[in-house]
């Protein structure tokens, strides 16, 4: 059984100027339908995701909230950032000795800052950080606090939404996708990660580079978009689950 409504969302909204002209031309050309924007990034990133929002107001944009890469926002943490300030875990290695308190005060602040620029239809999160065990509780009282929905890993319910990671690295292909939406049904958010060909600043930040551009050819491609009608698939965001009780 296929899905009938389906959610594309783009990660890495800041992550470089670049991947984010890219995620804008795959919304415009193709079928991005979403994005989340780097809950640490720069300045100026709000400024072009504030300009987005107004200038492609069917992009629904969210927060990533990032725990693994850079500066936080607060600067009173202990346990989460190494003596220079940055983040100092990567991905799968939180352990008993993090403060949950200081990943939840951190990630409202992120979210905070994004809703001060747009309005925010939902969070995910950088390296799925929110998924990770010691944070789910966090994750599930600010989904509440602030009732907008959030990427999930298990069964759907509202404001939990399913999301596949199916399309990334050698599976980023059209027949990957494909059988992706031929798999789940109901509503699924697919996550993707498009880019350009060229960017010079990736290659000093991210370990997922040249597959960008890939995605970003699959995405907006005639082929997905004649699939998509031809198997009443409809494009949604994240406003249709806010709408949804």
């Amino acid at each position: 059984m296929l899905i009938s409504k389906l959610i594309i969302n783009a990660d890495d909204f800041g992550l470089t100027r670049e991947v984010s002209h890219a995620i804008i031309d795959a919304h415009v050309n193709g079928v991005v339908t979403s994005t989340t924007l780097m809950g640490n990034c720069e300045k100026n990133v709000l400024v072009d995701a504030q300009e987005a929002s107004r200038k492609y107001p069917d992009l629904g944009i969210g927060v990533h909230l990032v725990l693994t890469k850079g500066q936080p926002i607060l600067k009173t943490h202990k346990t989460i950032v190494d003596g220079l300030g940055k983040f100092k875990y990567k991905a799968d290695q939180f352990d008993e000795s993090v403060d949950v308190n200081e990943v939840y005060e951190e990630f409202k602040a992120q979210i905070e800052r994004i809703a001060q620029v747009i309005e925010i239809t939902h969070f995910d999160s950088h390296h799925h950080v929110h998924l990770d065990p010691l944070f789910q509780s966090v994750s599930k009282r600010l989904c509440k606090e602030f009732k907008i929905p959030m990427r999930w890993n298990k069964a759907k319910k509202f404001q939990y939404v399913y999301c596949s990671h199916g399309f990334y690295d050698e599976t980023a292909t059209l027949q990957g996708l494909q059988e992706i939406l031929r798999k789940h049904h109901g509503l699924v958010d697919v996550m993707v990660h498009p880019g350009y060909e060229d960017d010079p600043f990736l290659d000093e930040i991210s370990a997922y580079t040249s597959t960008r551009y890939e995605e970003y050819k699959v995405l907006t491609s005639q082929a997905l978009k004649d699939f998509l009608v031809e198997h009443n698939i409809e494009l949604v965001n994240y406003r249709f689950v806010k709408k949804t009780p």
